[in-house]
């Protein structure tokens, strides 16, 4: 949520087709890296605003969704969120994180998170934890650095009932 996000959010944002124009839907499975300690739905509305706005345009600038429309209601979503904290534990209950990161795929990669069929949600210590096997370079690198980071994998669900 540093300097200088604003400026590549605004390009995401008015990445849309032209009229008449062939459109292209985001592509799954997306594979995203938050880095950061996610917001409490509890906790006040400037911070979650604000970690929302820094989810979304994290998506947006995933290759999968960049200049992309997302995907229509009648598509049912597989989310899994894993939050890998610094510290021994904390006081963050996976429950209370859940929302504000599902918003930020609002109007951005889905329709509305009401397309999530499928959630996993796990947290963990990166104290505890001494390998994860992965091949997602960018989430190899934020687990090497022990920094506080969320790994988001959103992909179809095998129950598209939706």
């Amino acid at each position: 949520m540093g300097r200088g996000r604003g400026k590549e959010h605004r390009i995401a944002q008015s990445a849309k087709p032209a009229k008449g124009a062939l459109v292209e839907y985001v592509e799954l499975p997306i594979s995203l890296v938050i880095r950061g300690v996610p917001v409490s739905l509890q906790g006040d509305s400037v911070h979650k605003r604000e970690w929302r706005d820094y989810v979304s345009t994290e998506f947006r600038l995933h290759p999968n969704v960049r200049g992309r429309t997302h995907l229509a209601r009648g598509v049912g979503l597989k989310v899994t969120l894993r939050y890998y904290y610094a510290g021994w534990r904390t006081d963050l209950d996976v429950d209370n994180f859940v929302k504000p990161m599902l918003d930020a795929g609002n109007k951005v990669v889905w329709h509305d998170d009401a397309q999530i069929l499928d959630l996993h949600v796990f947290k963990r210590s990166l104290r505890r934890e001494n390998e994860v096997e992965t091949n997602d370079p960018d989430f190899s690198r934020a687990f090497a650095a022990r920094i506080d980071f969320v790994h988001m994998i959103v992909e179809t669900s095998s129950a598209n009932e939706f």
